[in-house]
């Protein structure tokens, strides 16, 4: 599948200039990357290297979407845990799962283990709260979201964002 080329116009083929994104990672280089993948696609692409700096931007901005990279602990109470077992935020989506180095396609069966780096997308009202979820064991069992499933512009913004998205992480983490 491919990820990038242009339309005869030069933009690339998904192109939503009304949105705006914000990129969540701790790692200079793969914020760096990702901010570089979706900002041919969005038309503004904000990002923090913390937590913190991610409620800030978040209080004083509209997001249409944060992507957030999330490294499970390594006493995490989720260490075993199906993702199907998962209650997730509504409008949360886990693309990707790192693990030893090896990239998992997140399904319902897939179980987390510490240290895995788990890249979510999410509206900005759920920010914290998915954030949470990985670090405290928080809300009872509840079927993981497969696919985004709001209805308007930010669902079609976060379809087209999450395949340059992954394809970017991916690229870093696996192929890089």
């Amino acid at each position: 599948a491919s990820f990038g080329g242009s339309t005869a116009g030069g933009q690339p083929p998904e192109h939503w200039p009304n949105a705006t994104v914000l990129v969540v990672d701790d790692e200079p280089g793969m914020r760096n990357f990702l901010v570089k993948a979706l900002a041919p696609r969005a038309g503004q692409v904000l990002e923090a290297g913390s937590a913190e700096e991610a409620e800030s931007l978040i209080a004083r901005h509209r997001f249409d979407l944060v992507v957030l990279d999330i490294t499970l602990p390594k006493d995490s109470t989720l260490e075993g845990v199906a993702l199907r077992e998962l209650r997730l935020p509504p409008d949360s989506l886990i693309a990707f799962v790192i693990r030893g180095g090896e990239s998992i396609f997140p399904t319902g069966n897939t179980t987390l283990r510490a240290g895995d780096e788990i890249l979510a997308l999410t509206r900005p009202k759920h920010e914290e709260d998915l954030r949470q979820l990985f670090f405290t064991r928080t809300g009872a069992a509840g079927p993981i979201v497969d696919e985004w499933k709001s209805e308007g512009p930010t669902s079609e913004v976060a379809t087209m964002l999450a395949r340059p998205a992954m394809k970017a992480w991916y690229d870093l983490r696996i192929a890089g």
